[in-house]
């Protein structure tokens, strides 16, 4: 039985025109699109269908890429977390992180240089694979350690010497590491090991 479950969705966006002060268009001009996966989720909230969830700690997530609920329909419940693929993320990592069992994706992305299956040139954070070919080994080891969401905000925010490696499907991201693509249920720890030692 599931834990929780987990749904990966691109959200529609929706243009938004304000209406002026006597009820025509305003000129053509809009303001922020609208995210009408985030609507939705807060009507749901209203009507109590679903309700926010709080982490072992006690803290809650309900933001643009991330949101964790309890969905309600009648006397059954079930708790859910719903990942919001907005760009620049892709949708083929975020896909992937979030269809196979936790151990595994988190030897899946971390460095080999600290035991995992991701290569030597590769980073991934932010939702995103990133290439670490053009920087120097120092400063690429130095990358690799890094914690993802700091690497992130880093690497979008500076003009730092990485790029990054398109990964629209599930199967482009595991390309980009050089993992066969297992389907979920061959997804194991201990095959992921082995594959990385026959590797080197």
């Amino acid at each position: 039985m599931p834990n929780d479950i987990e749904i990966v969705a691109i959200p529609a966006i929706a243009a938004f025109t304000q209406a002026t002060l006597f009820g025509g268009l305003q000129g053509g001009s809009t303001s922020e699109p609208a995210n009408l996966l985030n609507e939705k989720c807060d009507e749901l909230l209203t009507t109590g269908a679903l309700e926010k969830r709080p982490d072992s700690q006690g803290h809650y997530c309900w933001g643009t890429g991330v949101k964790r609920a309890v969905f309600f329909q009648g006397k059954d419940y079930a708790p859910v977390d719903l990942f919001q693929v907005v760009g620049p993320a892709q949708w083929g990592v975020i896909y992937a992180i979030r269809t196979g069992p936790g151990d595994f994706n988190h030897l899946l992305v971390t460095n080999r240089r600290f035991g995992g299956a991701c290569p030597l040139d590769r980073k991934v954070a932010g939702g995103r694979v990133w290439g670490l070919s053009q920087c120097a080994p120092a400063q690429a080891r130095h990358y690799a350690g890094m914690v993802a969401s700091k690497f992130a905000s880093l690497a979008e925010g500076a003009d730092l010497p990485v790029s990054v490696v398109p990964t629209p499907e599930e199967d482009d991201f595991f390309s980009a590491l050089g993992v066969p693509r297992w389907s979920p249920e061959q997804r194991t720890e201990r095959r992921l090991v082995q594959f990385v030692r026959q590797a080197r």
